[in-house]
C-alpha cells in the first residue's frame, strides 16, 4: 500500500481474536461467526484501507484444515488488504 502525497491520509481497521468455526468445530460457538458478519458489515461501510488482523482466525484451524480454508476463503473476498499476525491458536496453518 502506497500514500500519494495528494491523498497523505489513510485508515485501517484492527480486529483480533475473532475464533471463526463451523457445526463440524470442536468447539464451536455460533456468537462468533454472529460478531465477525457484524463487524464485517461495518468495515465495508466504513471502507478503511487496510485490516490488520491480530491473530487466533479461527477456534480450532490448527486441528481441521477445512476450517482454516473457510476462513480464508471469506478473508479473500474482503474490499481491503488484509495482513494477519499468527496466534496461539493459527499455529500449524
Amino acid at each position: 500500500m502506497s500514500v500519494s502525497p495528494d491523498n497523505a491520509s489513510w485508515s485501517f481497521a484492527h480486529i483480533t481474536d475473532i475464533h471463526l468455526g463451523s457445526e463440524k468445530s470442536y468447539r464451536f460457538d455460533p456468537s462468533r461467526n454472529a460478531n465477525w458478519a457484524t463487524a464485517r458489515k461495518q468495515m465495508e461501510a466504513f471502507r478503511p484501507d487496510l485490516l490488520l488482523m491480530g491473530g487466533d482466525v479461527t477456534r480450532d484451524g490448527d486441528t481441521h484444515e477445512w476450517e482454516y480454508q473457510m476462513v480464508n476463503d471469506d478473508f479473500a473476498s474482503l474490499p481491503m488488504p488484509m495482513f494477519t499476525i499468527l496466534g496461539n491458536q493459527d499455529v500449524g496453518n
